[in-house]
């Protein structure tokens, strides 16, 4: 019988206030992350996204897609309401007169 392997600790393997994560420490990594790329992005942000856009579309248009919503809905969870507004390119050409 002593060929058994010792019994797995099963629940709480240290005693409360010691081992283990401290409190806040997940939060604490993910708030500096954050916040550094928070300052890189004040620092070198708008010059970034225009090399992006220059140098690969693809990606720069995937970035902007990936943080729009995939899923609007309206006031109550109803359709959205939408108004088309047309501005024409041209200047001094008239476009269509709203009905």
């Amino acid at each position: 019988m002593s060929d058994l392997p010792a019994k797995r600790v099963v629940g709480r393997p240290f005693k409360k206030g010691e081992g283990g994560r401290k409190l806040g420490s997940r939060q604490y990594i993910a708030k500096a992350f954050l916040d550094a790329l928070r300052a890189d992005f004040d620092k070198h942000g708008a010059a970034a996204l225009a090399k992006m856009r220059d140098e690969d579309p693809s990606t720069y248009i995937r970035m902007v897609a990936r943080l729009l919503p995939t899923e609007v809905t309206g006031a109550d969870g109803g359709p959205v309401a939408t108004e088309v507004v047309y501005r024409w390119a041209v200047a001094g050409e008239d476009g269509p007169t709203p009905e």
